[in-house]
């Protein structure tokens, strides 16, 4: 579960079940996130390419989990969504 006291939308639809009609296409996540004037928005690079290689999502926090570097993957980035 999430606790917190702010609203937040899931990309995996989980708490924001509108977006699972589009859950991979990152075209629509993204505008989806501008409509809704998101600010951060926390994700795996391996799982939205698209959405990190765009400049208007700019990094400010990496984690830095040996599991996931282990099993061979990216760890979770925070980006602040620059307009």
């Amino acid at each position: 579960g999430y606790f917190y006291d702010k609203p937040f939308i899931d990309l995996a639809g989980l708490v924001t079940p509108e977006v699972i009609p589009f859950l991979r296409d990152e075209g629509r996540l993204r505008d989806d996130l501008f409509a809704r004037a998101a600010t951060l928005v926390v994700f795996f690079p391996d799982w939205y390419p698209a959405l990190a290689r765009d400049s208007r999502f700019a990094p400010v926090f990496e984690t830095n989990c040996a599991v996931t570097r282990a099993a061979g993957g990216k760890n979770m980035i925070v980006y602040q969504i620059v307009r």
